[in-house]
């Protein structure tokens, strides 16, 4: 019984997190159009910040999915929700923004176009 109990509320370390196929294809998309939108700075301020929140994060997509999957596609809300749950996504998440950022014309689904930088627009 004291083993069990040891155990009964494990938690797997962060660095262990392995993201699904799924997953990284997702967070590739997101950080790629973050990183297009010269944005990373911003998003990586707000990921950070709301790092103790991560698994709240994630019931959140899950309580709102219906209307999510309305206005999305519902399999990405439900493939963030997943991750967020599990400890290490958010380590994953930054990582992946910075190297995105870093990698930005090397990569071609990152548009390197600044045609809209002469415009306030």
């Amino acid at each position: 019984m004291k083993e069990w109990l040891r155990h009964a509320f494990a938690i797997q370390p962060a660095s262990a997190f392995a993201p699904t196929a799924d997953e990284a294809e997702l967070v590739r998309r997101v950080c790629a159009e973050v990183v297009r939108r010269h944005m990373t700075v911003p998003a990586s301020v707000l990921v950070e910040s709301c790092r103790p929140l991560g698994n709240l994060g994630a019931q959140v997509l899950w309580s709102t999915y219906p209307w999510f999957a309305a206005l999305a596609q519902g399999t990405a809300v439900k493939t963030l929700a997943g991750m967020l749950e599990r400890p290490g996504a958010v380590d994953f998440l930054l990582d992946q923004l910075q190297l995105c950022e870093k990698t930005r014309d090397s990569h071609p689904w990152v548009s390197s176009d600044d045609s809209s930088k002469g415009s306030p627009h």
